[in-house]
């Protein structure tokens, strides 16, 4: 994992046959893995993201992991495309945060007919979208999680319209102590 493998700025040279390796079972799917430093802020970063140059594009996504300190937030965003603004705000969530990871999707939820495209829905778990999540939060070991979803409300004449900015749902550990939490007193004072 990129924990053993980065520290304090620099990767071991085991860690870099590791990225190498990655990168070579990327290229197969049409896919490339970038290290990004970002001048403002020396932060690091691994972006996996498809190769607009690929003759097959998949539109599985795009997955952005911070390297060094970072909180434990996985920012996700299912359909950037669909829902208005959920795209830029899961980026200001994952930025304000220092989340560890954010992934954005990479089709509208209606691009294929048999729905696989609509990443939230029960049934259309096997995505790397959903793999990717699962490996993020086995890699976190015994460190805690909070999976958040930038999501956008739709306007329907026929409901009434809520006077609320924000859902919160917590699932797992449900009671007044898992709102106490403090990934989830830090998500609720940035909020």
């Amino acid at each position: 994992t990129a924990r053993m493998a980065y520290t304090d700025g620099r990767w071991s040279p085991a860690g870099l046959e590791e990225l190498a390796a990655i990168q070579s079972a990327a290229l197969a799917f049409g896919y490339r893995l970038s290290r990004y430093h970002h001048q403002r802020t020396g932060e690091d970063f691994l972006i996996l993201f498809e190769d607009e140059a690929a003759a097959l594009r998949r539109h599985w996504g795009t997955y952005v992991f911070r390297l060094g300190p970072a909180r434990g937030y996985l920012v996700q965003v299912p359909r950037p495309l669909y829902e208005i603004n959920s795209f830029e705000y899961g980026v200001s969530l994952f930025e304000r945060l220092k989340a560890r990871a954010l992934m954005v999707a990479g089709a509208d939820p209606g691009a294929n007919l048999d729905g696989s495209a609509n990443l939230v829905r029960l049934e259309h778990l096997r995505s790397l979208f959903s793999l990717v999540n699962q490996v993020v939060l086995r890699e976190s070991g015994d460190d805690p999680m909070l999976v958040i979803h930038s999501r956008a409300r739709g306007y329907r004449p026929e409901l009434p319209q809520l006077p609320i900015d924000a859902l919160l749902s917590v699932v797992g550990e449900v009671g007044s102590s898992s709102l106490s939490h403090p990934l989830i007193q830090g998500l609720v004072g940035m909020l």
